[in-house]
């Protein structure tokens, strides 16, 4: 699954979220530098935030704002928020280390995240309406 070795990343997601998420493998499988990728993988929550037009005083408050407005809820909500937390602790505390386990299950968290929210929600939406519109039709045609 999550994450590859390499710089494949999903062309569908925003240049700026690809180039952070580069940057978390990078750190995570060339450096071996699991707090930087964990403070990256914080970084590319910030930009799913931006990309919705979510803005917070704080990454907390954006996350909760996300979750008001339906774009994450529940279990993403939660893994969002980890995330957020250590990669806080990575960044602001300097005897915080983070294990390689945790980075790589933080870096698969974020990709996770990002590509549902940015990518499998709306073509969900599109395949409910393709059904929807499928089954208007059957339905016309039967009557």
């Amino acid at each position: 699954m999550y994450p590859c070795e390499g710089d494949t990343v999903n062309p569908n997601l925003p240049e700026e979220i690809q180039t952070t998420i580069r940057e978390a493998r990078s750190c995570f499988f060339r450096a071996r530098a699991y707090a930087a990728s964990a403070v990256m993988c914080r970084k590319a929550l910030e930009g799913l935030c931006a990309t919705h037009g979510i803005k917070g005083s704080n990454l907390a408050n954006a996350l909760r704002k996300m979750k008001e407005q339906g774009f994450i809820e529940g279990s993403l909500f939660e893994w969002a928020n980890e995330l957020r937390l250590v990669g806080n602790e990575a960044a602001h505390d300097i005897a915080v280390q983070v294990s390689g386990e945790d980075a790589r299950d933080l870096l698969e968290f974020t990709e996770a995240i990002v590509e549902y929210v940015i990518i499998f929600r709306d073509r969900f939406d599109r395949f409910k309406k393709r059904r929807t519109t499928r089954n208007s039709s059957n339905n016309e045609e039967g009557t």
